[in-house]
């Protein structure tokens, strides 16, 4: 998530990849519940539906904003979620910025 996140962008596809212990991806193509959960800079916590990058063998999920998705400026947190016949698995939490534009739709 090195791109640049600006208030109200449509179209961010957000990516997290689930690992084990090791750093190693995990096979998450058995997967029947994939989340990402969002928490935005008020501590207000959202629940989104993600899907798989490819087909899960690499352990990626992903989210893509629509609108509304990024409604506040300042200092966010993703975190991914999924349920596979294996168990139920977390990413990493990762921070990122949104920042302001000059004009807002």
């Amino acid at each position: 998530m090195t791109t640049i996140i600006h208030k109200a962008d449509v179209g961010t596809v957000f990516e997290l990849t689930i690992n084990d212990a090791n750093g190693d991806a995990i096979d998450v193509s058995s997967a029947t519940v994939k989340y990402f959960y969002f928490q935005k800079p008020d501590y207000t916590l959202v629940k989104k539906t993600a899907s798989f990058k490819t087909d899960g063998t690499d352990g990626i999920i992903k989210y893509t904003t629509i609108a509304n998705d990024i409604n506040l400026v300042g200092t966010w947190m993703v975190q991914g979620y999924v349920e596979t016949t294996d168990g139920k698995f977390f990413t990493e939490k990762k921070e990122f910025e949104v920042e302001t534009t000059l004009y807002t739709t």
